[in-house]
């Protein structure tokens, strides 16, 4: 190699023009790790894994989005308000007036108003839907995007801001000094509105630590594979012109048209989905089909309509 080029920053740079190439391709639902299914009231399906840093340091990310069914389709799409909650959204705004209207109106505003999710790396040591995967689909040993509700986030809130007993960085370390994450997922009793919801009040991290490889370069191989979690999350933007087609179609045009307009005639959007969109198959905001796969998980306090109000309340 010539001396006026710096072998190492070249070599560096190669590896993330292919990292880049790697991420730019690869669709969203195979980036992301399936919903976990849930057991019974007595026994949950356990999981296991290990929380991890993204390529940029990043720990976990939040965000917010609104998410509904259409037919036989669930859609999934970035609020604008995760970026600044002055950011004008559309649906939170059709959200803030239907819920000004009759019971009809409420229960519509709770379909589409705005909820939370968090995101991070996660390395799989157990997933027992692998038994019935073939071999090519298997999960474990691979780092896929969980999308994990706020009850997952305490978990990990109160082991990092446990100063004298937390684990503290030792959850996101893939070394030897690294605890996994025990994922026990139940499922509660049918609430006032015959609904069942997931139940993590038993997960918990490991007692013993491990490293997640046998030498440094098996640990940075794993680390290689791990995703920007901030551009996850942008890829889950949409196009003004395929929000308004959602808009249109769900016929909440007329409630945000004047909004809308006066938005963007101030601010125009730059951006539409900053990762390239390869097939048909990987519309950003679609994110199941009739059987609910990787379909968004909520918490069972959404089902609430005061928690609703409160919500709309903040918006205002």
């Amino acid at each position: 190699m010539s001396k006026w080029i710096n072998k190492d920053l070249f070599k560096n740079y190669v590896e993330e023009k292919e990292k880049e190439e790697e991420r730019t391709t690869t669709r969203r639902i195979d980036r992301v790790w399936p919903t976990p299914e849930v057991g019974t009231v007595d026994k949950p399906k356990v999981y296991e894994g290990r929380f991890l840093p993204d390529p940029k340091g990043n720990f976990t990310k939040k965000y917010f989005y609104h998410g509904f069914k259409v037919g036989d389709k669930f859609y999934n799409f970035l609020c604008e308000k995760t970026y600044d909650m002055s950011n004008f959204c559309p649906f939170c705004t059709a959200t803030q007036k239907l819920y000004m209207g009759n019971d009809n109106d409420k229960k519509a505003a709770y379909n589409y108003k705005r909820k939370v999710r968090n995101v991070v790396n996660w390395y799989i040591v157990k997933d027992p839907r692998d038994a019935e995967r073939r071999d090519e689909d298997k999960l474990e040993g691979k780092v896929r995007i969980y999308e994990f509700p706020d009850k997952i986030d305490s978990k990990i809130k109160a082991e990092i801001t446990d100063r004298q007993n937390g684990l503290g960085a030792a959850i996101f370390d893939p070394g030897p000094d690294g605890f996994n994450f025990i994922l026990k997922a139940k499922s509660t009793k049918k609430d006032a509105y015959g609904k069942v919801w997931p139940d993590y009040a038993d997960s918990t991290f490991a007692r013993k630590s491990y490293p997640l490889g046998k030498t440094d370069e098996e640990i940075n191989k794993i680390m290689k594979s791990t995703y920007d979690l901030d551009e996850h999350i942008n890829r889950m933007r949409i196009s003004d012109e395929d929000m308004m087609k959602i808009l249109k179609t769900e016929m909440l045009w007329e409630l945000v048209e004047e909004e809308w307009n006066k938005y963007k005639s101030k601010t125009p959007r730059k951006v539409a989905v900053e990762a390239k969109q390869e097939s048909e198959d990987d519309v950003p905001w679609e994110v199941a089909d009739s059987n609910g796969n990787n379909q968004p998980e909520e918490d069972s306090n959404e089902d609430d309509l005061d928690e609703l109000l409160k919500e709309i309340d903040s918006m205002k």
